[in-house]
């Protein structure tokens, strides 16, 4: 290889990397724009949500009842553990279809997003990330 070949070739892999590295930054922008618009990005969606027709996340309104459900017990002053033992048998289930929960899952359940904490997170949540990035 020659020096000129071999100086292309750094050319062409430092292109290739800035190009790898812009787009991870405008995919990320995008995510976080649409995630600040309370919309789908992909995966799981989030306890307490399922997706519409349109594919939004929208309020599922029995999970959301479940959260807010095992957030009063432990307001109230219950373990995890007692909670789970509370719930487990009863008529709500989990999104797998079982009956009994763990005090891991109740302690995911109890830190789950709810309707009104969304709305608020969307209303603090810059429109443009872009944009707010600017104006630092």
């Amino acid at each position: 290889m020659t020096s000129s070949e071999s100086l292309l070739e750094q050319a062409f892999r430092c292109f290739a990397e800035f190009e790898r590295a812009w787009i991870s930054t405008h995919t990320r922008q995008g995510m976080a724009f649409k995630k600040g618009e309370g919309k789908y990005t992909g995966g799981k969606t989030p306890l307490g949500w399922r997706l519409d027709e349109a594919g939004n996340e929208v309020p599922d309104e029995e999970e959301q009842r479940l959260i807010e459900l095992v957030r009063y017990y432990r307001e109230a002053g219950l373990s995890y553990q007692n909670i789970a033992n509370l719930l487990s048998d009863g008529p709500l289930r989990s999104r797998t279809g079982r009956t009994r929960f763990s005090a891991s899952v109740i302690y995911r359940i109890s830190k789950a997003e709810t309707e009104e904490e969304r709305a608020s997170r969307l209303l603090k949540c810059p429109k443009n990330p872009r944009r707010a990035q600017e104006d630092l």
